[in-house]
């Protein structure tokens, strides 16, 4: 197969043999290399067999014994850039984790498994809308029945499994080892993570995770580590009842309980104490002073960790039958005391269910470059599909969330603005535009519900007149029907489909010499 032949260069990386290629014929674009150490097994199946975190090896070709291959290019930036510039989450950085077990779970799934062998963070890739890409399979192979080491010793220091200096054959869990090295480094603050990191980098493989299907439950565990908290209290709360009803403890008044499980223990014994039926002034006093706790005062302390909600019957027969010590206005005042805490409970309830649906579009369905919802965009959608939840409470919900993750508005419309211009697809180094003049780009973001300074923001990043070049320079690569581009056409383009002013289009074809006079065949 003569390569050279059906692939035109576009760029050329310094220090490295490959190259980024364009298909002449469908005008696809991909990146070339050469390599002199690789397993051609590990580029056989993966030719064959393709994964969304895997990038698609096209063709392959060995001679004189280096191997040409041919693959998917993937626009993005590697694992390390990401973390240094867009400071992710750990929501997000468990995400990574978890897509990138997916990702090895696929390599060692093949009927040879495949070890990748240097898994760190410059060989792997974020695209444009947040996918995990595991790239650079110089260092692969395949696990082989009977190799008591491997052959070719290969690894990044630092990252390496033992038994990739001598000590074994790699198998999966060498990769487990480096993805264990992976979570150390960049969420390095998670106990609990720590503690998968610790077994999955012991230097016995028989004691690290046995699979990355396990490591990656494992991860997803940590992830909602959040969640044992108001469980656990959930089950304190339950538990408590159940000893009270067992133990028929006097005075009790309750019929019906109800237990907030989102809200901590102190919160029901001051709210309980707030809503007690006592409203002697220096008898609650007293009560508070006193160190020895009567049969029931420890009633009372019960009742405080499981605020009580009267239902009819309870309150029917309370106001039908009141005891001669007890005086009417107190047990009035009780009842108001009561309706007051269950609207205390009901709107905190409705609050958390305000909290769920804007944490759902600000942090999870839409938390990817490019995706990103302005914060009036993350209210609307709430509205949407929300069912009768006030503005207000999703507002606040948003406000406190705002501040408790850092969300920047003015760099998440940047973020999107960066996504549209250099979107995924034909892109050299980054460094093209597809087809955003500042005009049509502040028209997306202001459809969008970002605010006009949020906008001001995210133009200011760019340099439109280079921007124009950068169009104009796609327009000599873009696969579509029409082009080679007279610089009639490279303007007309430029302003009816990227926006950009006349003046930024005429100078961006005349400095990329574009000319109208083109042979007449051409059209």
């Amino acid at each position: 197969m003569n390569m050279e032949n059906q692939y035109k260069i576009l760029h050329e990386y310094k220090n490295e043999e490959q190259y980024l290629v364009m298909n002449e014929v469908t005008g696809e674009v991909f990146l070339k290399k050469t390599l002199h150490t690789y397993d051609i097994d590990v580029f056989r199946w993966l030719s064959l067999n393709h994964d969304v975190h895997i990038p698609n090896i096209v063709e392959y070709c060995e001679s004189d014994n280096e191997l040409i291959v041919t693959e998917q290019f993937i626009s993005g930036m590697t694992l390390d850039e990401y973390i240094a510039q867009k400071a992710p989450t750990e929501k997000d950085r468990i995400r990574i984790l978890c897509e990138l077990c997916d990702g090895l779970t696929f390599l060692h799934g093949a009927p040879k498994p495949i070890i990748h062998r240097d898994l760190k963070g410059s060989n792997i890739l974020i695209t444009d809308d947040g996918t995990v890409k595991i790239i650079d399979y110089d260092a692969a192979k395949t696990y082989k029945t009977g190799e008591l080491t491997d052959t070719v010793l290969i690894g990044t220091e630092g990252s390496a499994a033992p038994e990739q200096y001598g000590f074994g054959q790699s198998d999966p869990r060498t990769d487990i080892f480096a993805l264990g090295i992976l979570i150390k480094k960049i969420i390095p603050d998670n106990s609990k993570l720590n503690k998968i990191a610790v077994k999955a980098t012991n230097l016995d493989p028989a004691n690290r995770y046995q699979s990355t299907e396990e490591l990656k439950k494992a991860i997803q565990s940590a992830k909602n580590r959040h969640m044992m908290i108001p469980i656990a209290l959930s089950s304190a709360g339950a538990i408590l009842i159940m000893v009270a009803i067992l133990m028929n403890i006097p005075g009790s008044t309750s019929d019906t309980v109800s237990v907030i499980p989102d809200e901590p223990v102190e919160q029901y014994v001051i709210t309980s104490t707030e809503a007690s039926t006592n409203t002697d002034p220096e008898e609650t006093t007293e009560s508070k002073e006193s160190t020895e706790a009567t049969p029931s005062e420890e009633t009372s302390s019960l009742q405080a960790l499981t605020p009580a909600v009267q239902n009819t019957t309870s309150s029917q027969s309370n106001t039908g039958a009141q005891s001669d010590d007890t005086p009417a206005p107190a047990t009035e005042e009780a009842g108001e005391s009561t309706t007051s805490q269950t609207a205390t409970e009901t709107s905190s309830m409705t609050y958390q269910t305000a909290y769920e649906h804007v944490y759902y579009y600000a942090l999870e369905s839409h938390n990817t470059p490019g995706y990103y919802l302005s914060y009036e965009g993350i209210i609307t959608s709430c509205l949407d599909t929300s069912v009768g939840l006030p503005e207000s409470e999703l507002r606040t919900a948003l406000d406190s969330i705002v501040s408790e993750y850092g969300i920047d508005f003015n760099q998440r419309a940047y973020d999107n603005a960066y996504h549209m211009i250099r979107t995924s697809g034909i892109v050299t180094d980054m460094t093209i535009n597809v087809g955003y003049g500042e005009a049509k780009l502040r028209d997306r973001l202001s459809t969008a519900q970002f605010t006009q300074a949020e906008i001001d923001y995210a133009c200011s990043q760019f340099d439109w007149d280079q921007e124009a070049v950068y169009y104009a320079n796609y327009l000599t690569i873009r696969p579509h029907s029409g082009g080679p581009y007279s610089w009639d056409q490279a303007v007309s383009l430029s302003m009816e489909e990227g926006w950009f002013t006349q003046e930024q289009a005429e100078a961006a074809a005349t400095e990329l010499g574009f000319s109208n006079d083109l042979p007449e065949w051409i059209y």
